[in-house]
């Protein structure tokens, strides 16, 4: 009976902790990996100024052909939409905490599913098109900074893939 009533009051007093700190541990994945697509978003931001210094160079010496300063500024507007995309999970990631735990499972299918069916395409998209665009590229400069956007666009694409997981995840907890 002792021995029974010790494991109810183990369980009463610990289980409750754990349950929370894998919660606290999961919140603070999200957390992390929502800095982690900022910085994302700061990197991105940097190429995208250093590739559209290097289109105002090369305007100035005539060095491109029309179709080339088309094909940087494609380079320069997918690099902003990831950017922006980055830095829009980033934001969305840092009012989870702050969401009320009743609605808190709503808000993570909320997430889940805008992450899913839209942001995660989105970048996908601006990776692929990126890409597509680097064979058609015949400075090193260019092609440097444009192979250097396109690393970050993937990784980005796997830290919002990692958010998804960690969505779902939570999700399936606490149903």
């Amino acid at each position: 009976m002792k021995r029974a009533f010790l494991i109810i009051v183990l369980i009463a007093l610990f289980g409750p902790n754990a349950s929370i700190s894998q919660d606290t541990t999961a919140e603070q994945r999200l957390f992390a990996t929502g800095y982690l697509l900022l910085k994302k978003s700061n990197e991105l931001s940097f190429i995208g100024s250093d590739l559209a210094q290097l289109r105002k160079k090369f305007k100035s010496i005539d060095e491109l052909d029309d179709l080339q300063r088309c094909y940087i500024s494609s380079i320069i507007e997918n690099i902003a939409l990831a950017e922006i995309t980055c830095k829009h999970v980033s934001m969305l990631l840092g009012i989870l905490p702050y969401v009320e735990n009743d609605h808190k499972l709503e808000q993570y299918k909320i997430y889940d599913n805008h992450l899913k069916e839209d942001t995660l395409k989105r970048l996908y998209l601006s990776y692929q098109n990126t890409g597509s665009i680097n064979t058609s590229l015949e400075e090193k400069e260019i092609l440097y900074f444009a192979d250097k956007a396109k690393n970050e666009m993937l990784m980005a694409t796997k830290l919002i893939e990692e958010v998804i997981e960690i969505l779902q995840s939570k999700g399936k907890a606490k149903e």
